[in-house]
This record gives C-alpha cells, structure tokens and sequence, in this order.
C-alpha cells in the first residue's frame, strides 16, 4: 500500500506543468507534504501529522537553530529583553609582563623560596608581586660587598676613635699651663724668665693649638667623608646585586620561560613572561540594528563562561571599553572588546584566557 501511495503522489510531476520556472518549488512541498501522510505499510491507523513551516535562519531566531550559545555558532540570539552574543576570551597586551636580563650574566638559578624550601620555577605556576623568581651570577658583587662592609667598620671605628683629639687636647693644655706659670714667675719676681722663654712658651701654645684643630677637622670631615663614600658604595654594590635577582613585579602566572639554569643571557633578552589574569578581555561582533556605537561605549555587560562539568555557567561582570568603528560589511555588525574583572578562588582563576563565553547586553527596547 506504500508504494502503491507514493507512485500516486509522483504522477503530476512527469505531465508537462512543470515546464513554469516556479513550479518545481511548489510542488516538491506538495510532494513532501503528501509522503508525510501515508500511512505506514502495516497498515496501523496513525493520525495526519501536519507539516512543520520551514525556518528561515535570521539574526534573531538562530537560537532555534542552536540551544546551546556557548557552542558559538549562533551569531545574535533575542531572548526577552536582552541580547546574547557568543565570543572568546583573550589576554591584552599590556597584561604580559616581560622579565628580561638587565646584565650579560649567567643565569644561576630559577627558584623561589616556598616554606623554607627552593621550589623550582615552572609554565603555569602562579606567583605573587614582590617573590623573587631566579637570580643571575652574582658572586663577584657578594665578595666585593663582604669587603666594602669591613672597610666601613674599619672607618667607623677610626670616626669614632678619638685619642687623637684627646693628645691634641692635652699638649694644648700643657703648652697654655707651661706659659701661664711663666708669665706669673715673672710677675713675682721680676726678669726671672725671659721675655725669649716666654715667646716660645706661646709659640708653643700656637702649636698645639693647632694640631688640635687639624686633629679635629680629619676627624670630623676627611674620615667621615670616607665613611660615606663607603656606604655609598656598599649600596651601590646592594642595588646591582638587586638588579640580578628576578622579581615578579605582579601577581599572574608564568607563561614562558625562555632560558634555563646555567645559560648565558646577554642584556635586554626575555627571561621570562608572567601574564596577569585579573582582568581579561572578551571580543564578539554585535549588529548594527541593535545597538549605534554611542549606545555600545561603556555598556556595562553580564558575561557567563561554561565550565566542564557543570551545567550552571560562572557569571561574571563586563565593561564595553572599546568599539572598532569599522563595520564587518558581510555581516554588519561591530568588532567589540569587553573588560572583564575576573575572580580567584585561593591560586586559582575562574575564567581563563581563551574560553568561550557569551555576552549578555539589555536592549534599549524589547524585540
């Protein structure tokens, strides 16, 4: 009874009608339309199904097409009163940080202290601003440093050293009492000392006078000026002992490292790149019957991300930052970037550079 039915539905086709360029669409509906009630050989009573109306795709109706927007092959989907967009997370630019060699140096080592334990660094560790990652060939500055310091105690001790002063001090008070019991001599009893004598008790006197004063201007300034050359240049010595230590100047994880232990690295060369992930970007089209540019610019966003696993999508908050200007002319719709503030869970991000997510945005007007 099948075929007998089906022959039936294929006899208009092979009369002369068809010769009108629109009649073949007509009638292969009829066809199809006619197949969709035969009923089926065993002859079961089944009730006529009626046709289903055939779709066509739109920008606003590919969610029918696809259930899923994270999958990313629906381009704009209406849902009420908002908008969703599929799109990819991605990393700007000013986010990767670049640890270069700020010497020509061997790279001695590529650790981090971690309870009281050198962990070597490794792609995809996170780390922290201010934890020193590796350090370059330093020997020669420590040995140098050990020397600067005892020179500076050695100078210290001779600032702070005062007999000399003390000496001084006391011929000047010897050369001051010798003359002044000369002077009261003669006052006694006159012409006892003479006047020769005396002169040379004041000369004396001058004299110790002004070693004194000699002692007293190499302590104070020639010696401690030598105290603080010495410090300046045990800081000098610190700071390019600082400068070959590798320290993360953020919080992010490490994404490349370029060298290993024991390489040789010549100045200015990547050591290593530590990429934060605070604060990510999104980038998805929107069409320009939705939104102008200016009512794009600053838009505050909700964007989802689906994780494995787990059918409740994490949310997170979006900013629109910038708008390209230039229209996609195939598809016209505008080249969108999104900041989005990311969240942590203990060394943990939750979205991740190159997920796939969508974008919420409410419309202006319900569609």
């Amino acid at each position: 009874m099948y075929n007998s039915l089906a022959l039936i539905a294929l006899v208009p086709l092979m009369g002369p009608e068809i010769s009108t360029p629109t009649e073949p669409n007509r009638l292969r509906v009829e066809v199809a339309a006619v197949v969709q009630h035969v009923q089926p050989a065993d002859n079961t009573p089944s009730s006529p199904t009626p046709p289903n109306p055939i779709a066509v795709p739109t920008k606003t109706n590919t969610a029918q097409l696809d259930n899923d927007p994270f999958s990313g092959t629906a381009s704009h989907t209406v849902i009420g009163d908002e908008l969703i967009v599929s799109g990819r997370v991605d990393v700007p630019k000013r986010n990767h940080i670049i640890l270069a060699a700020p010497c020509n140096a061997v790279l001695m080592s590529l650790q981090t202290p971690q309870n009281n334990i050198e962990t070597k660094i490794t792609e995809g560790m996170f780390v922290k601003k201010g934890q020193l990652l590796g350090k370059f060939d330093d020997r020669t500055l420590q040995n140098q440093l050990q020397i600067d310091e005892g020179q500076l105690k050695v100078a210290i001790a001779a600032e702070e050293k005062l007999i000399e002063i003390k000496y001084a001090e006391q011929s000047v008070r010897v050369a001051a009492t010798k003359l002044d019991i000369l002077k009261k001599s003669n006052e006694q009893h006159a012409n006892t000392i003479s006047s020769m004598e005396i002169l040379l008790a004041g000369q004396e006197l001058l004299q110790a006078q002004a070693n004194l004063e000699l002692c007293q201007y190499t302590i104070q300034y020639e010696r401690a000026e030598e105290t603080n050359v010495k410090r300046q240049t045990i800081e000098a010595t610190k700071t390019n002992i600082q400068i070959r230590q590798l320290i993360s100047p953020i919080d992010g994880i490490v994404t490349k490292i370029e060298h290993a232990e024991g390489e040789y690295v010549r100045e200015g060369e990547p050591v290593m790149e530590i990429t934060q992930l605070d604060t990510l970007r999104a980038v998805c089209k929107i069409g320009v019957e939705y939104f102008s540019i200016n009512q794009l610019e600053g838009k505050n966003v909700i964007v989802q991300v689906k994780k494995k696993n787990n059918n409740n999508p994490e949310t997170f908050n979006g900013k629109i930052v910038f708008v390209n200007p230039q229209i996609v002319h195939a598809s016209d719709e505008y080249e969108v970037y999104i900041e989005i503030k990311n969240q942590k869970i203990e060394n943990n991000w939750k979205l991740q550079p190159g997920s796939r997510i969508i974008v919420k945005l409410k419309l202006y007007r319900s569609r």
